[in-house]
């Protein structure tokens, strides 16, 4: 495979591009425009999640992101300590970190509708609203926050193991997923 999937590359941006919308709308307390933007990215991951089962694209399937966690210790090993530079784009780590960004991702928008329902007295979630009381409302707000600066830890994390890897297999990896081409860089 030579490409990387038109699909995926404008989904990646434009999850990218919702979150730092929705971390800004959220820090400055524009909630009308940070309920919007949660809407988009739930969609976004919906879509996401589902084209992982059905496409025919390996790099959008999820089948190929499960590794063993001995793959993804020696894979650590082979970077950090071996200094290997034979990397590829798809690698155990940039997968155990993509399913970690997913699941905090899909944490904070369920987390953002549920409190959309508790106090906007709307969205998708109204129905669960009679089984939480104040006190825990006021927990998922705090877990909806503190899982959103989990994400931006991530999102650290994932830019700079994306840059690392560049500087060590001389490819550039952000220039393959900003055109597609997977041939070296």
């Amino acid at each position: 495979m030579n490409q990387i999937s038109i699909l995926l590359r404008i989904s990646h941006g434009l999850v990218a591009l919702i979150f730092v919308l929705l971390f800004i709308s959220g820090q400055f307390n524009y909630m009308s425009f940070h309920i919007f933007f949660g809407h988009i990215m739930g969609a976004l991951l919906l879509t996401r999640l589902l084209f992982g089962f059905v496409s025919k694209d390996a790099y959008l399937q999820w089948s190929r992101y499960i590794y063993h966690p001995k793959q993804l210790f020696k894979h650590l090993k082979k970077i950090l300590v071996e200094k290997d530079n034979d990397l590829e784009i798809h690698n155990p780590a940039g997968s155990y970190l993509v399913l970690l960004i997913l699941f905090c991702l899909v944490s904070i928008v369920f987390t953002g509708n549920l409190l959309e329902s508790l106090f906007e007295f709307s969205g998708v979630l109204l129905l669960l609203t009679d089984f939480i009381n104040t006190d825990f409302a006021y927990s998922i707000s705090s877990f909806h926050q503190y899982s959103s600066y989990v994400m931006v830890a991530l999102v650290i994390t994932h830019i700079s193991g994306v840059l690392y890897s560049s500087h060590l297999s001389r490819k550039n990896f952000p220039l393959m997923m900003i055109t597609g081409n997977l041939k070296k860089s």
